[in-house]
């Protein structure tokens, strides 16, 4: 018989509505952009288009980053005990610029957006699947990525870490639609995962759902972040803010290109989309311990059918999304969107 799962749906009427936030994803077509090449005498170290994973693949995308600069430093010598400066404050420019550090580089950050850079905005889910226009090849780069990220995330639960602790990371249940593909397969046939089980969701007030329930990793940003942005303060390194229009307008000759959507003007990299994104962060909710992906079908202005997603996960007091809407840089507030969600929340959720 299958089994049911009782859960508490969130609460989002007004009075519990924290905050709408809109963030721009650097999604970049295929693959990301990880890999080293000189331009105009300076050697520039290429780490985005994660835009969507970004804490999904963060460690082992740093860690193939620095590789690919160390095998630059072997076969161009002439970049030794350079000084080096990381563009990008999110996730992976600080990342990167404390492993720098903690190599014996000298290292600075230079960011457009200091206090909240757009991975600072994830809701936390561990989703490894690789683009659908990706090749074999480029595939084998997701599981090679998302495995090394995933074995780095079990560190940190088990307080293994130097510097991120274990608060930042956690494993609960993941509920997600028939429908969804978060692609665990090889997570599972590695054994670093088990097999989903197929549950119905029960809310209680009516409301069951079809279900696939992993056990994986819950990513609590505000947790990493806090641990990051201590690690950058204790090793004195500092944060410039300003907005940089080519690499030219940087003195030093070794730059780590950590902007996300930034490197579209930076680099003209024609396979990065802005993916736009809307979120609402809840406030005084009870701790629910569970994550939740779903698909659901809405129809739009023009009353055409579109299928959109449902997301819940517990970071912070609660967060509800999400839109993926391509092509879109706007951080204007878009309300309408922002309906939309509490609108599908209130169908799928009941309350």
């Amino acid at each position: 018989m299958q089994r049911i799962v009782h859960l508490t749906p969130p609460q989002f009427s007004p009075e519990y509505v924290k905050e709408k936030v809109i963030c721009i994803r650097a999604h970049r077509e295929r693959e990301f952009k990880i890999g080293c090449e000189i331009i105009d005498g300076k050697l520039i170290c290429h780490n985005y288009g994660q835009g969507g994973a970004g804490l999904t693949f963060l460690f082992a995308s740093v860690e193939a980053s620095l590789c690919s600069f160390n095998e630059c430093l072997a076969a161009h010598p002439e970049f030794k005990n350079k000084e080096i400066v990381v563009i990008g404050a999110g996730c992976y420019g600080l990342l990167t610029t404390i492993e720098l550090a903690r190599e014996g580089h000298k290292v600075r950050i230079v960011t457009s957006e200091v206090d909240r850079p757009s991975s600072f905005n994830a809701a936390g889910f561990f989703f490894p699947r690789s683009r659908k226009t990706s090749t074999p090849q480029e595939r084998e780069i997701f599981h090679t990525l998302g495995l090394a990220s995933y074995a780095m995330y079990k560190k940190i639960i088990a307080s293994e870490h130097p510097f991120i602790s274990k608060e930042a990371a956690s494993i609960i249940p993941v509920y997600y639609g028939l429908n969804i593909d978060p692609g665990y397969d090889f997570y599972i046939q590695q054994c670093m995962l088990e097999a989903a089980e197929r549950v119905t969701v029960d809310f209680g007030n009516g409301k069951h759902y079809e279900a696939l329930e992993y056990k994986t990793l819950f990513i609590n940003a505000d947790v990493l972040f806090a641990d990051l942005r201590r690690a950058i303060t204790d090793l004195g390194i500092t944060i410039t803010q300003a907005n940089i229009a080519a690499f030219s307008d940087l003195h030093e000759s070794i730059i780590f290109n950590c902007t996300g959507i930034g490197a579209k003007q930076l680099t003209n990299d024609k396979k990065l989309i802005p993916v736009q994104g809307h979120l609402i962060m809840l406030k005084e909710q009870p701790k629910l311990e569970y994550m939740l992906n779903m698909q659901v079908t809405m129809r739009d202005e023009q009353g055409n059918e579109r299928d959109e997603l449902i997301y819940y996960s517990p970071r912070g007091s609660g967060t509800l999304g999400i839109t993926f809407i391509r092509g879109k840089r706007s951080l204007v507030p878009n309300e309408h969107e922002f309906d939309r969600i509490l609108q599908r929340c209130h169908d799928f959720f009941g309350v």
